[in-house]
């Protein structure tokens, strides 16, 4: 009797740490979703425009890197300081890809001076592992005309068209980020405080 009480004891301790070790691990990967997206948004809070001037960007030495905002790949400028610090000028890069056979959102951030430069690019971080990055997608707010609804348009890019001489010198104002992870989508809209929200009439369909 007292065997058959601890094979039951011991089946009822094992299951209970089945099932902490479940929620352990489903805390874990939200903790780690809202930590990325966290990280995403404020660096986009801190997007800078750093010249006014469409010349200033290109590829040669000394020019500064073009920002990109595409629907799996973000490109830009943004202040970072630390412990208080003073701030300091990063060009950051977000996207989803797979590097090291590992899929997910990976960031890179090099100092401004270095990226003029054209100094190697720094290994990036992976900030969130996705298996697929056809469920991750980038989209950015367009407005429609005053009284018509929905107010906003979603699209794949900013600007449109993809020739504007804006996309050197205005960042959008909004930009909606989502992904499927585990089975469950995951969605966020950022606000950049200092962005644009261009017609959505001026745009290609």
């Amino acid at each position: 009797m007292i065997a058959v009480m601890f094979v039951g004891l011991s089946a009822h301790l094992r299951g209970g740490l089945m099932v902490w070790d479940r929620a352990t691990a489903t805390a874990e990967r939200l903790q780690r979703q809202r930590l990325a997206f966290d990280r995403m948004e404020r660096d986009l809070a801190n997007a800078v425009v750093y010249d006014e001037q469409a010349g200033s960007y290109g590829s040669d030495p000394g020019q500064l890197p073009s920002p990109v905002f595409e629907e799996q790949t973000l490109k830009f400028l943004t202040r970072i300081t630390r412990g208080g610090g003073p701030w300091r000028l990063v060009r950051v890069t977000y996207a989803c890809e797979t590097r090291e056979q590992q899929s997910g959102l990976w960031r890179t951030g090099q100092a401004l001076a270095q990226a003029r430069a054209q100094q190697p690019t720094p290994s990036p971080e992976l900030l969130l592992a996705i298996d697929d990055c056809a469920t991750f997608s980038l989209q950015y707010a367009y407005t429609f005309p005053e009284g018509q609804q929905p107010r906003l348009d979603w699209k794949r890019h900013w600007p449109e068209p993809l020739d504007d001489p804006a996309r050197l010198t205005q960042l959008p104002r909004l930009i909606n980020v989502s992904a499927t992870i585990a089975g469950q989508r995951l969605e966020r809209t950022i606000m950049i405080p200092h962005g644009f929200l261009k017609p959505a009439q001026q745009t290609n369909p």
